[in-house]
């Protein structure tokens, strides 16, 4: 190994050291100073404290920020629908919103008027797991409220009676898990002035009416 130091030259040997010139060596501690020094254990711990923190610091920020953004929920516009409804050819005066071209119903009025018929279902709230079950071949459980206008919870004609035809609600995609006979399903549903609505299309090919 050789090792420049001012205009002189050291060279090592094995154990041994050979200098051009030690006039130039102020301090022969010096020397012995100009050695490849190792990690210690020391700095070896404080390199991964450091390295685990900035862990911890990434992961809480990707948690956060993947909490926030399951939160976010897009908000859409709906406007009442007067759409005419029967059921065995008697009308039914069930409140619907129009939202992007589809007529969405309220859930426990479509099962209020359906129950005693061959499509009649049962619909249970389950607040804990935030479900709604929906139960085909099964009585309608009333629970008060329904075939009432949403908004003032007046059983006048609800379609339109208390709501104006051009009103324009807020109404964010329905956060519940649904589940059929105990199988999750993923109909398209809106909360709207906190009652669910679904499409009666998409809901007829569930319970099968």
């Amino acid at each position: 190994m050789s090792i420049k130091y001012g205009n002189s030259a050291c060279t090592k040997t094995g154990t041994s050291m050979k200098f051009a010139d030690l006039a130039d060596f102020t301090d022969l501690k010096e020397i012995s100073k100009i050695e490849t020094r190792k990690p210690t254990v020391l700095t070896f711990a404080l390199i991964m404290a450091f390295v685990s923190i900035a862990i911890t610091i990434i992961s809480t920020s990707y948690t956060a920020y993947a909490s926030i953004s399951n939160t976010q929920t897009t908000v859409v516009y709906a406007t009442p629908s007067n759409i005419n409804v029967s059921i065995d050819g008697q009308p039914a005066h069930l409140q619907a919103y129009n939202i992007n071209g589809y007529n969405f119903f309220r859930l426990r009025d479509l099962a209020y008027v359906l129950n005693g018929t061959l499509a009649q279902f049962d619909v249970i709230w389950n607040s804990e797991a935030n479900s709604i079950a929906l139960l085909r071949n099964t009585p309608y459980t009333v629970v008060g409220g329904e075939m009432t206008n949403s908004s003032t919870n007046s059983r006048a004609d609800n379609r339109s009676s208390t709501t104006s035809a051009t009103a324009v609600i807020p109404a964010t995609p329905t956060a519940s898990f649904i589940l059929l006979d105990d199988a999750q399903i993923s109909p398209r549903g809106y909360l709207i002035n906190d009652n669910n609505f679904f499409m009666l299309r998409e809901l007829g090919e569930i319970i099968f009416f």
